[in-house]
């Protein structure tokens, strides 16, 4: 019988956590799955936590890569790989609700994209639960109007559930007949498949539960790094996006403010980054980074049609928009020692 889901997990060196990721799986109350992990290249005893689950539970086969290739041609192996009507993705590190799938599918009625809501898990060095912060959709319904279907996209970026892919499910066919793929760009290559994704579908479901756990370390998140690159990955970001809507006709309205908000919030991002010490960045360079954004053609669109509701959004709004090189970064500064103190208060702030 023709799996009604595959589940694709991709891992490099996951030992610590791969187990628990594919107990979630295989305890699925819904059992008429594919389990797919990709061993892009582990070094370490990732291949045998594989096999021990593949010579218990028929259900799961592995790729297994010569070298480490990276997270999109893992996914790209896993989705050539997959035989079921939908697939989805779990990261090694993190965990899936019991009846995830089940639920999810009974609410799928053919879509071509299933969307849930997720946990994001923030836990402290010594692995107890720091954090936890639920973003569902809001309601439960499908979509079918292309223009209502991008305006939930913009909703869904906004309340933090588009740009990843574990959160949802894919219609096989659909995805195969648009011959879309991961692409090689990190940090942002769920949010590159989305867009491209959104720009094709017909159909939306959004399901409004928690089926999903993200889980990260509080001190060593990696979308918390400081990377050189981060303003240039963050301007591909609102430029794909605003691309989508241009090409539909929708780039205006709530569409273009929400998309504005957020890149005004990854900006702020950007700042912090600069704040930690592995930056290199003295005062006087971090001090110039901002004013040069305050000169961005973009940075200075988001900051003409953003208008926040949510209160994360009202304050980063305000303060960017002062376009005060020292207000912003004091402003980024006291952001960064929450986020490495146990407390993270920024993140309970909706």
């Amino acid at each position: 019988m023709k799996p009604g889901l595959s589940v694709i997990i991709p891992v490099y060196n996951g030992e610590a956590t791969l187990e628990k990721a594919i107990e979630s799986v295989v305890l699925q109350t819904y059992k008429n799955i594919q389990i797919i992990v990709v061993n892009d290249g582990s070094t370490d005893s990732t291949g045998q936590i594989i096999e021990k689950y593949i010579s218990s539970d028929p259900r799961i086969i592995c790729i297994t890569k010569e070298n480490n290739e990276g997270l999109s041609a893992a996914r790209n192996s896993g989705v050539e790989a997959a035989s079921g009507e939908y697939f989805t993705f779990v990261d090694a590190d993190d965990t899936v609700e019991a009846d995830a799938y089940a639920t999810l599918l009974e609410n799928a009625r053919g879509a071509d994209v299933v969307v849930c809501g997720f946990y994001h898990d923030t836990l402290n060095p010594d692995g107890s639960l720091g954090v936890s912060i639920e973003d569902k959709p809001g309601e439960s319904c499908i979509i079918t109007d292309k223009k209502a279907v991008l305006g939930k996209a913009a909703m869904l970026d906004r309340k933090r559930l588009f740009a990843y892919t574990c959160n949802k499910l894919y219609k096989k066919s659909f995805v195969d007949s648009t011959g879309i793929v991961f692409e090689n760009q990190q940090l942002i290559e769920d949010y590159i498949y989305n867009c491209k994704i959104f720009d094709r579908i017909t159909s939306l479901s959004l399901v409004d539960v928690c089926c999903y756990h993200y889980v990260k370390f509080l001190s060593n998140a990696l979308t918390r790094r400081y990377r050189p690159d981060y303003f240039e990955i963050i301007d591909k970001r609102y430029l794909i996006m605003k691309a989508l809507f241009e090409r539909n006709d929708c780039f205006y309205g709530e569409n273009r403010e929400i998309l504005c908000n957020m890149h005004i919030k990854h900006i702020i991002a950007g700042i912090i980054k600069n704040c930690d010490k592995k930056s290199g960045l003295d005062t006087k360079k971090q001090r110039a980074v901002i004013r040069e954004l305050f000169s961005d053609k973009n940075c200075l669109e988001a900051i003409e049609y953003a208008s926040g509701s949510r209160i994360q959004e009202i304050i980063c709004n305000m303060v960017f928009a002062a376009k005060n090189v020292t207000i912003n970064l004091m402003f980024a500064r006291m952001l960064y020692k929450m986020q490495v103190s146990k407390m993270n208060l920024f993140d309970r702030l909706k």
